[in-house]
């Protein structure tokens, strides 16, 4: 199983009881995945928040380059991945990654 980045803090939250290995977000995170990997079933998520956050992705990909001082920059859409994540940099350059949650 490979975690998604933008998914690592659900992955690292703290268990309610002392007796637990693993809190209940990641409980379910973990089931969420497993349902993806294994059966091809997605949960379907949209609202006009993360719909404006996709229309405007290239506009603050490029004010983030501005305050930076990055010069010109491309949004990246090349994947990656690891024994344990996997995941999608908004911007790839010589010094930096960023990924603009």
């Amino acid at each position: 199983m490979k975690v998604r980045a933008s998914a690592l803090g659900k992955m690292m939250a703290t268990p309610r009881s002392k007796g637990e290995l693993l809190s209940q977000t990641a409980k379910s995170y973990i089931k969420e995945v497993v349902l993806q990997d294994k059966y091809g079933i997605y949960k379907e998520f949209n609202s006009r928040y993360t719909d404006k956050g996709n229309q405007t992705e290239d506009e603050a990909i490029q004010l983030v380059a501005d305050v930076l001082d990055l010069g010109f920059v491309f949004k990246n859409e090349e994947k990656f991945q690891n024994d344990f994540v996997k995941g999608t940099p908004d911007v790839i350059t010589n010094d930096l990654i960023i990924d603009c949650l």
